[in-house]
């Protein structure tokens, strides 16, 4: 029943047809607003987590260029997307593969994708929460918004893909406004250095294919995300609550000893602890 509920308001010329009588063709239904909300949701994320910070760090070196080179390739890319779920109906990413690959190819490939969304996600709540905590409520536990945004995930995971779509439609209906405020105000605030700005658009014909050093950008990163996760488990343990098992499971303090104790022996009024980390390394993936 969900299904073809969800089949009838992302492709409403099926519904149109069933109406009139006349069997539906493949290709033929159009695709309505609630597929750009997701889009939206996406974008939206990538604005608030890494993507600036990376924006930043290359708008000398093919930043600028990227931009207009990733608008071309990502709209051909989601108008074959688009046109390529239009022949499937009512059809999810599963029942797709299961007409065309093996079982244990279906069962393969899903195992893989959720897991990888299952790590991009955790990013996006980990990084949301210390966002939240230092912008919106200083004061409040880290802990505890990480917690209310698993159960709020958790929540909407169990609900109906036509129901996610309908929440996703309000929400951004009552905070477009918000939004369109917000970028009103900073593009008019008397602290935006437009002439930053004009700098930066000069190196529009830079390309930045063969004279970025990779390494150095995915090192940049790998310390961005470790700094973030290792910031939240640091709140986690002083708050002194343990829900995923990081404080106890992964932490651990130790008195100095060896060249510690050494320090210790000419600075005796400097007071300090070891604390060593077991299970998450320098690039802030768990181990």
């Amino acid at each position: 029943m969900q299904s073809e509920k969800l089949r009838q308001a992302v492709f409403p010329r099926i519904r149109q047809a069933a109406a009139d009588g006349r069997r539906y063709r493949a290709g033929e239904s159009k695709v309505n607003r609630y597929v750009f909300y997701n889009f939206i949701i996406v974008s939206f994320i990538n604005i608030m987590l890494y993507v600036p910070h990376i924006l930043i760090s290359f708008r000398f070196t093919g930043a600028v260029s990227s931009l207009i080179v990733g608008a071309a390739i990502g709209t051909a890319l989601v108008y074959l997307y688009m046109s390529a779920l239009a022949r499937y109906p009512g059809m999810g990413f599963p029942e797709i593969l299961k007409q065309h690959m093996p079982q244990w190819a279906v069962s393969a490939l899903m195992l893989f994708y959720a897991a990888m969304w299952w790590f991009a996600t955790s990013m996006v709540v980990v990084a949301y929460a210390i966002l939240i905590n230092r912008f919106f409520n200083p004061d409040a536990n880290s802990a505890v918004i990480l917690i209310l945004l698993v159960l709020a995930c958790g929540y909407a995971a169990t609900r109906s893909s036509l129901t996610v779509m309908l929440v996703i439609e309000i929400g951004l209906i009552i905070n477009a406004p918000i939004i369109l405020f917000v970028m009103f105000k900073a593009v008019r605030s008397p602290q935006l250095n437009w002439d930053a700005i004009h700098i930066v658009a000069n190196y529009v014909t830079q390309i930045g294919l063969y004279n970025t050093d990779w390494t150095s950008a995915e090192r940049q990163l790998a310390r961005t995300f470790s700094k973030t996760a290792e910031s939240l488990l640091r709140k986690i343990q002083k708050a002194g609550v343990d829900p995923l098992g990081f404080g106890l499971r992964y932490r651990a303090t130790h008195p100095g000893n060896g060249a510690w104790g050494k320090w210790q022996s000419v600075y005796p009024h400097v007071k300090f602890v070891v604390e060593t980390d077991m299970k998450i390394e320098g690039t802030g993936l768990l181990k």
